[in-house]
């Protein structure tokens, strides 16, 4: 699961709105066993984001970017 905004738009909640909102349809109507977020290490923003929803790092998961940090938001 990923997101992006122009800069005028962050700080406003947008991102975690739209993201929790997704995150719930792809459990609960979706019925998706689990979502992942790869975050680029640098971008802290997107980080506490992730972890705002309730994401936990998981070091074991395969990712397309090794340095990526995997968020997983359930499983």
């Amino acid at each position: 699961m990923g997101w992006l905004l122009y800069p005028e738009a962050e700080g406003h909640g947008y991102a975690y709105e739209a993201a929790a909102a997704l995150r719930e349809w792809g459990r609960d109507v979706g019925h998706i066993d689990t979502l992942v977020s790869y975050v680029d290490p640098e971008n802290a923003k997107s980080a506490r984001l992730a972890e705002r929803l309730g994401a936990t790092l998981d070091a074991h998961a395969q990712r397309p970017d090794p340095s990526d940090l995997v968020y997983r938001h359930y499983s």
